[in-house]
């Protein structure tokens, strides 16, 4: 004959609780028909407060500050070239994310008060450099400046390419923060008193500066009498002297390679009023003696 062992289990309720004073062993009492850990209870009128003097007592400041990172920044794509730096490729070297999307600065010695289909051309690539599909657009012209010119310019040279594009409105430096709408910013060419000029540059540095980190596109337009230059001098864009005046002159195209010509025919007229740059860096598009009227640097 087969013998079975039957085991009975019995719930705790609170019924049994009636039977004897507590079927819960030391530490832990009945509740709701189960055996919980007993919370000793807390004399309210103890000192709850906290010493931070104390060495014994960590307080979340001091735990805070005594964290230490330890990534290696040089190499690591989740710190690059500091703590929680993270790169969208996935790739770091030398402290510097690989494969990012560059940030760009176009300076175009015209002021597109008259222009041709190649000047626009010129300037609808610039802005073209910006990275979403639909572009948006700021222009900075302040008291003194018109974006009237390039604005058409721009609409025009855009058009024609089929590139979608919007205005976007720039109320300050804080506009070109991280997370802002604006892929590129035109700077219209800057009248006024050039040291006050360059102060202003100086006060958008800051946003300049992680505008391009962030790969976005500034162009600057230069025009006869105009200061834009100083602008750049004090964002620290590029230092140069005054342009000179080339209005009439051939433009050459001195780097075909450059996307800012893509497609622009060599040479072509440029027209009034436009100027010239000794010296620049990372010339585009020059004059037949090789003053160069059109830059682009990358960051």
């Amino acid at each position: 004959m087969r013998t079975y062992m039957i085991l009975i289990a019995v719930l705790v309720t609170g019924c049994f609780d009636s039977i004897i004073d507590s079927p819960c062993i030391d530490g832990y009492e009945l509740e709701a028909g189960s055996c919980v850990v007993r919370v000793a209870e807390v004399d309210a009128g103890a000192d709850e407060t906290v010493d931070a003097g104390d060495p014994d007592v960590v307080t979340p400041d001091a735990a805070l500050d005594a964290f230490v990172c330890t990534a290696d920044i040089e190499n690591d794509p989740f710190n690059c070239g500091g703590c929680g730096q993270v790169c969208a490729s996935g790739l770091c070297a030398a402290g510097a994310c690989v494969g990012e999307h560059a940030g760009h600065i176009v300076a175009i010695g015209h002021d597109y008060s008259e222009s041709n289909a190649r000047m626009r051309h010129v300037l609808a690539n610039a802005a073209s450099l910006g990275i979403r599909a639909d572009l948006g657009i700021a222009h900075y012209a302040p008291l003194g400046s018109s974006a009237e010119a390039s604005s058409s310019a721009l609409r025009t040279g855009l058009a024609i390419m089929g590139r979608p594009w919007h205005t976007v409105p720039l109320s300050g430096p804080e506009a070109l923060m991280s997370g802002n709408p604006i892929d590129v910013l035109v700077i219209d060419p800057l009248r006024g008193d050039p040291a006050a000029v360059a102060a202003d540059g100086a006060a958008w540095r800051p946003a300049l500066d992680r505008f391009l980190a962030d790969g976005g596109t500034v162009i600057l337009l230069e025009g006869a009498g105009s200061v834009t230059y100083r602008f750049a001098s004090g964002a620290g864009l590029y230092t140069l002297a005054a342009p000179t005046t080339v209005s009439g002159t051939p433009a050459v195209i001195v780097d075909a390679a450059d996307a800012v010509v893509d497609h622009v025919p060599s040479p072509y007229l440029a027209t009034q009023v436009s100027v010239a740059y000794q010296g620049a860096p990372a010339p585009v598009v020059a004059t037949p003696t090789g003053a160069t009227i059109v830059f682009h640097l990358t960051r």
